[in-house]
């Protein structure tokens, strides 16, 4: 799993959203016309709309903990 992270985090922003934004598209969808028993075009048009802050908060977050990571890496080893 750690190698995983940090070839997802090693990645820049851009690739990050456009990996992560389709599938957060349809779990929101998904989400959407399940358990919110929105119409077929209202959880299409939902799914679309909250996959945008959804992979902003993604992308952000992931960008913080490589920094947060670092940062941490670079005090514990002076070399």
């Amino acid at each position: 799993m750690n190698g995983l992270l940090r070839r997802w985090e090693s990645l820049e922003g851009g690739v990050q959203a456009a990996i992560a934004y389709p599938p957060l598209a349809v779990v929101l969808f998904l989400i959407h016309l399940g358990p919110l028993h929105q119409p077929v075009g209202r959880a299409i048009g939902y799914g679309i709309f909250w996959a945008i802050p959804a992979t902003w908060a993604l992308v952000t977050a992931s960008q913080h903990e490589r920094r947060k990571r670092d940062e941490r890496a670079a005090r514990d080893d002076p070399a």
